[in-house]
């Protein structure tokens, strides 16, 4: 709430935001001066309904007006809940409807047209029916003279962050004033210093990144973001490069199925338009990192201007609020090879041979008073150094808990070594620390032992991913079923529209490409894990779920799987 009012005051007339309605034209803006106001005034409307301290839902489309009511309610003293509206309204709310149910939020804001659009759907669902709405495009910006500073202090909740894992009921990260700020300072000192140029973004706002990495570190450090839509991105890959471009961007950031769907999807026409010499950071993270996407976009780009060092490998979660770890700016990705099969046993074995070796993308170092330890959670010692564990955190940045879930943040948030040295961060993920460099190998829960080594799944689905080339980036889960006698692998991956336009032909088209593509798979895997399928699906695009962030959700799709409710291509 300072750090806006504050930059308001200093430099009224600076463009804080900027929006892209169709991802390429500006639709509106808005200055630090009038974002200041429209907050307050809306602010002013949420005082009028709930307390300090309460949960006020965020219902909105991408654009300047979620930027709005989310600083609204920081201004009232109110706690944030971002949400994203029902995509299809003729489908089951599950989701919204669980985070109403788990914030207890009585107030939800949004603006006319959405209300507009899920109008059927609050008629027909009781919970969402029950609450009071406010349409915050209609607030009176003169009332925003009625606002008091409300009674907040570092330690009060500004947003309750909610996690889109795996899990069917999705859990509120508890996130204060102060593990915000000291987030955006470490990521102020790592790799967004003051007074650079434009920043691009176009991930979701009600996701951790979109929100706090590019929305509010955009506030705190002072600069004018260009934002657009998910959808905007997703349609045309090229608008967001185009952006940058355009707007000379310093920064933008993207999880690596992003910087993928660029390589592959951007044609040399688009990329003639493109000067890309500005973009000095370009952050990858929120996913796996891989070393093969880094080379391809940087091949592909590089007669735009794009330098491979501009890439800034980082590390985070919303437990965490959102930055972890990161590397040094202007720097080359740190890249190094180690033994596979010694890593399935959880050993770290460096290894230049390409026959053997697992290439892996550092993430960087941890800043200011962040710690990580790499721990053996099953006897709670640290690992030594030649050896994988649980990621562990501990540091201001590191959230208070899950909102009325003690049980789950117990296990989660306070965790001990055996020698009474904590509480923890467990993080769910498995790394190591190698020369410095913070090295993820998987998740914890998405280890697939088969015969008794372990696999991630990372790495299955990304040879199956390069299998053949019908099978659509970023779409394949792969994990375990358990027949009761044993774990057997399964894999499910996602056809591009074009191979299911073909296979639905005749029944002999699509009888070759069903044949043809599993038999790719079956092969890859065998050759490249010495693992033999259980089954494999394949599946139509965008059946397998995925996070806000572009995660594929294992456990998600497993349960679809098992329930018999994939959408597969069949001859």
């Amino acid at each position: 709430m300072e750090v806006l009012r504050q930059r308001a005051s200093e430099h009224p007339s600076q463009l804080a935001f900027t929006f892209l309605g169709n991802g390429e034209e500006e639709s509106t803006s808005i200055s630090l001066s009038e974002l200041d106001r429209r907050t307050r005034a809306i602010a002013v409307r949420i005082r009028k309904h709930v307390s300090v301290g309460e949960p006020v839902l965020l219902v909105y489309p991408s654009g300047l007006e979620f930027i709005s009511a989310f600083f609204g309610c920081l201004y009232a003293g109110a706690i944030a809940v971002p949400a994203y509206p029902p995509r299809n309204v003729r489908r089951p709310t599950d989701r919204l409807d669980s985070i109403v149910t788990d914030s207890g939020a009585q107030l939800a804001l949004t603006n006319v047209a959405t209300l507009e659009r899920i109008a059927v759907t609050r008629k027909c669902n009781d919970l969402l029916a029950s609450m009071t709405w406010l349409k915050t495009d209609e607030c009176d910006v003169e009332s925003a003279i009625d606002w008091k500073v409300p009674s907040i202090n570092p330690e009060t909740i500004a947003l309750l962050q909610y996690t889109s894992g795996s899990t069917s009921h999705p859990k509120g990260v508890v996130v204060t004033h102060s593990n915000l700020l000291h987030n955006a300072t470490m990521l102020r000192s790592a790799c967004v210093p003051e007074g650079r140029s434009d920043f691009v973004g176009w991930l979701p706002m009600y996701h951790d990144m979109g929100l706090i990495g590019s929305i509010m570190q955009s506030l705190f450090v002072g600069y004018h973001s260009v934002l657009m839509s998910p959808e905007s991105f997703l349609m045309k890959p090229s608008r967001w490069l185009s952006a940058i471009s355009r707007y000379h961007a310093y920064g933008s950031v993207g999880p690596n199925f992003a910087y993928e769907l660029c390589a592959q999807r951007i044609t040399e026409k688009q990329k003639a338009t493109l000067d890309l010499s500005c973009w000095d950071l370009a952050m990858i993270g929120a996913e796996p990192i891989r070393a093969e996407t880094l080379r391809r976009f940087s091949d592909a780009f590089s007669d735009c201007g794009f330098r491979q060092q501009a890439f800034y490998s980082c590390y985070g979660l919303a437990e965490a609020t959102l930055f972890v770890t990161g590397g040094k700016v202007a720097e080359l990705p740190v890249i190094r090879s180690f033994d596979r099969a010694k890593l399935m046993t959880k050993h770290v074995v460096p290894s230049d041979d390409s026959a053997v070796g697992r290439k892996l993308v550092g993430c960087g170092k941890t800043w200011l008073e962040q710690r990580i330890v790499i721990v053996d959670t099953e006897s709670a010692v640290e690992c030594p150094a030649n050896q994988i564990g649980e990621v562990c955190i501990q540091g201001p940045s590191v959230a208070g808990g899950y909102w009325k879930k003690p049980t789950a943040t117990a296990d989660t948030f306070t965790f001990f070594l055996s020698n009474g040295e904590g509480p923890l961060l467990r993080t769910g993920d498995l790394g190591f620390i190698y020369d410095g460099q913070l090295f993820i190998t998987g998740r914890s829960k998405d280890v697939m032992i088969v015969a008794g080594l372990n696999h991630f799944a990372e790495d299955i689905e990304r040879t199956v991913e390069d299998a053949h080339c019908a099978i659509c980036c970023n779409g394949v889960a792969a994990f375990v079923v358990d027949n009761d006698l044993e774990e057997r692998p399964v894999v499910v991956a996602e056809l591009d529209r074009h191979a299911v336009f073909q296979a639905r032909q005749s029944k002999d088209e699509s009888s070759r490409i069903l044949v043809d593509v599993t038999r790719s798979i079956r092969v890859a895997v065998s050759k490249r894990h010495e693992v033999s399928l259980c089954d494999i699906q394949l599946v139509t695009p965008s059946a397998i779920p995925k996070t806000s962030s572009g995660k594929v959700q294992r456990n998600a799709c497993r349960i679809l799987y098992l329930d018999n409710k994939l959408k597969t291509v069949t001859i």
